[in-house]
């Protein structure tokens, strides 16, 4: 919104001025900031203001770019037959200010349109007619480039062909830039026909073009090729001795970031063959290096990545201490923001020891805090969010629920700044999941049903709003047994305890169908199972035998999906429940074994409450 406010006022001050060059300059600033903002409408009526007033002041390169920029939009809206159109009155534009590089940009677009239509016997005759125009003109840098592009629309046969020509045009005219991309193009070919052998030999050939032309980066592009083209010949230790070979390279010509640059790559080659020693070597080398180089900045880089391998090495301690120094050398090079970064970094690791109870909770607020100063003092409200949220967390873990509510509201109020709905949703949700675990369902309730509207609001990921009303579904299923303690007291009607139920149900069939919809690596398939349980129970409250079944069959797909023993057993003791209340003893009393069979696999989680129940249901069987 600011870019194109911005563009537009430009255009309004150029236009009063006069300035045709700069006009067309704003109008293509506008056009790009609007095909950006998806608003193809817009763009197309700035291209055609561009296209009229070029061809006001006859100007007919600028109609020829402005026509083709028309044609690009065109094809984005999906009108291909016009854009196709626009791209051809585009080329005879070119033709007519009499400029190559024109005529073979609107070829290029007519290329593009007919790969769209799926056309590419068209588009492949276009390129050769870039081609055959450059050849005739003897620009054979530009007719090497125009094979390239045709290599890449040919079937894997013909494109090897095609980029060899390329290389030997290259070659022969003494454009090595052009002949290591030819002979990339050559690699890239073999390596999607599984030709490890002659992928590598493209590339030493490319490597040695570099080394004959004294082109450094050349050789450097070649060793990180080999040891990518290595990685996926699945050759781990050949992978890893060309980024060694690349270290030796950045050593001899003194290069101290191209050399750290190796030794982030080694640790993440180490890393994938679960090396995870070497890995630290490397970035503990690296971080030497840095030191001795004087370099603060590329040194917290190092121990930014020293800390992400320690979290996933599961060292929660060690990581906060690694992201804690390199606040203190961001903070030497006066860099605020990298700073508070770092310090809420270190701050959510020392919360990970703290929840667990070590009494850490003082230096997670203290270091929480720390970084939100500085998050405001550079007017980072998305960070200043994030640094509140960290310190609510510690409070609630110290027992101090008002500080945490304090730290909530400041967040709630940075939000609303930002009209950012979904990250007030997730404040909430965290809030509903906080209340729960102090035993308050009733407040729980009411931040997971304000987290549930915010959600729809926003047209939250299915995910999100399906785990937000499983929240809400487990806290009035908390509260209905509360409810239900009351009731034995003669406190609440029969009536008033269905109605919770009914609650329970609405949320829970809600949740699971959502989270079913939702994208594997969005959620745990095992909440999915747990929504499903939620509304098996709430079904079998009900006396629902029949929806029971459904709800604890699916529950029983979603943790076998998961791999999850306890959630399988819980879901077939529904199951078994479900089939005794329909008086189907034989269905009842597989399910009732199998629900034992789950909790054996998995003793050290599984209650013997669980089982005790268990062997209940084949009691009654």
């Amino acid at each position: 919104g600011d870019a194109r406010m911005a563009a537009a006022e430009a255009l309004r001050v150029l236009v009063a001025f006069g300035d045709h060059s700069l006009c067309s300059t704003a109008r293509h600033a506008l056009l790009d900031v609007h095909v950006c903002a998806d608003d193809l409408v817009s763009a197309i009526g700035v291209a055609a203001d561009e296209c009229g007033a070029c061809k006001a002041i006859g100007d007919v390169r600028g109609e020829a770019t402005a026509l083709r920029a028309l044609a690009s939009v065109r094809l984005l809206d999906g009108e291909f037959k016009q854009a196709q159109r626009l791209a051809q009155e585009s080329r005879h534009r070119a033709k007519d200010a009499k400029d190559l590089d024109l005529e073979a940009a609107a070829l290029r677009k007519l290329a593009d349109i007919h790969l769209a239509m799926e056309e590419p016997s068209q588009a492949v005759e276009f390129v050769n007619q870039i081609r055959v125009l450059y050849k005739q003109a003897g620009e054979t840098k530009r007719e090497a480039a125009a094979l390239l592009y045709l290599a890449d629309m040919e079937k894997p046969e013909q494109a090897a062909g095609v980029a060899r020509e390329a290389r030997d045009i290259s070659r022969s005219s003494g454009d090595f830039k052009g002949e290591v991309a030819a002979l990339y193009a050559l690699s890239s070919i073999a390596v999607g026909q599984e030709d490890f052998a002659g992928a590598l030999e493209a590339v030493q050939q490319a490597r040695a073009v570099g080394q004959t032309a004294g082109d450094k980066l050349l050789e450097v592009d070649a060793l990180q090729t080999i040891s990518n083209v290595h990685l996926l010949a699945k050759d781990q230790g050949k992978a890893e001795a060309a980024v060694c070979e690349l270290r030796s390279l950045f050593q001899k010509a003194g290069d101290v970031d191209g050399e750290v640059s190796a030794l982030q790559a080694l640790s993440d080659l180490h890393l994938g063959s679960k090396k995870r020693e070497m890995a630290i070597q490397a970035l503990e080398e690296m971080r030497e290096l840095c030191q001795k180089s004087g370099d603060c900045k590329l040194e917290a880089a190092a121990l930014h990545a020293l800390s992400d391998l320690r979290v996933s090495m599961d060292e929660p301690e060690e990581a906060a201490r690694a992201a804690y120094e390199a606040g203190v050398l961001q903070k030497k090079v006066g860099d605020a923001r990298g700073e508070a970064h770092a310090l809420l970094k270190a701050a959510r690791l020392q919360a990970a020891k703290a929840v667990e109870g070590d009494g850490a909770t003082e230096g997670v607020v203290r270091t929480s805090m720390e970084a939100l100063a500085l998050f405001e003092r550079v007017g980072d409200q998305r960070g200043t969010v994030d640094a509140l949220h960290t310190a609510a967390a510690a409070h609630f873990a110290a027992g101090a629920p008002e500080e945490a509510v304090a730290a909530c509201d400041r967040s709630l109020a940075h939000l609303d700044l930002l009209g950012d709905r979904a990250a007030k949703a997730e404040i909430f949700h965290w809030a509903a999941d906080m209340l729960a675990e102090k035993g308050s369902p009733d407040l729980s309730i009411a931040a997971a049903e304000k987290a549930v509207a915010l959600h729809r609001e926003a047209e939250s990921r299915p995910g999100r709003l399906g785990l937000a009303l499983l929240t809400l579904a487990k806290a009035r299923q908390s509260a209905s047994s509360a409810g239900a303690e009351g009731d034995v007291k003669g406190a609440a009607s029969t009536q008033e305890a269905r109605g919770r139920t009914r609650q329970v149900l609405e949320a829970a069939t809600e949740s699971a169908a959502l989270l079913a919809r939702a994208a594997p690596e969005e959620i745990d398939p095992a909440l999915c199972g747990e929504a499903f349980q939620l509304t098996a129970q709430a079904h079998l409250l009900e006396g629902d035998s029949g929806g029971a079944l459904c709800a604890a069959r699916l529950a029983a797909a979603a943790h076998s999906a998961a791999q999850n023993s306890l959630g399988m057993g819980r879901a077939l003791l529904l199951l078994g429940r479900a089939h005794l209340l329909r008086r189907q003893r034989v269905d009842a009393r597989w399910a009732a074994q199998g629900a034992l069979e789950s909790f054996r696999w998995c003793r050290g989680d599984s209650s013997a409450e669980d089982v005790k129940q268990a062997k209940e249901l084949l009691a009654a069987c």
